[in-house]
């Protein structure tokens, strides 16, 4: 799994303490469940969204015509996650002959997709601080970013690539890809909280 935050008004991390690994953990683990609503939301449109908006969200896709699958399939990604597989999977320069997976045959893209942060003081912006990269192979893969927050800033970045073993990129967000307007995320979030009201008789 993956482990979101949020920026509270008046949070700790917001704030800039020594240790705001620990301030975030601590947001995530206090904060009110409806309020984390559009944070969890964000992270579930990252791979709904691929459907359904292509085009809003990404900068480039990547899918094979029918002609091209009816060819087979001889690709080969790498497949772990740093949650699980810890710097095996986040620095590939050693001999990670276990993390090699033959994909299926309808996946012709290998994928990355990485989640960081930053957090912004009054005086200063910390460098991306990545949370969890992911390496596998994809049916389809859109290559992009998804942004949001103010102080706390939240990254979900896509890469993709055809070729054997191509996944080895860190993820990060690729030049000129576009953002989704938080106005749109916030009122996708309104929504699915008040149907969850009505549903709940509120």
């Amino acid at each position: 799994g993956v482990w979101l935050f949020l920026d509270l008004p008046g949070s700790t991390c917001a704030r800039g303490l020594p240790d705001e690994q620990n301030a975030v953990n601590k947001i995530v683990h206090n904060a009110n469940p409806w309020k984390m609503l559009p944070i969890f939301i964000t992270f579930l449109l990252f791979g709904v969204f691929d459907e359904a908006y292509p085009q809003s969200l990404t900068t480039h896709s990547l899918r094979k015509t029918p002609a091209a699958a009816a060819k087979g399939n001889d690709l080969w990604c790498y497949s772990c996650e740093s949650m699980e597989d810890g710097e095996m999977c986040t620095d590939l320069s050693g001999n990670h002959s276990n993390l090699i997976r033959k994909c299926k045959a309808e996946e012709f893209s290998c994928m990355v997709k990485r989640f960081s942060y930053t957090i912004t003081t009054e005086n200063s912006t910390t460098p991306p601080r990545m949370w969890s990269l992911q390496r596998m192979c994809a049916t389809n893969c859109e290559r992009g970013c998804i942004v949001i927050g103010e102080r706390t800033k939240l990254y979900a970045c896509t890469s993709c690539c055809e070729t054997s073993l191509c996944n080895k990129d860190d993820g990060s967000a690729p030049p000129g890809f576009h953002v989704i307007p938080q106005g749109i995320l916030t009122g996708i979030s309104l929504i699915f909280i008040i149907t969850a009201n009505r549903s709940r008789g509120v």
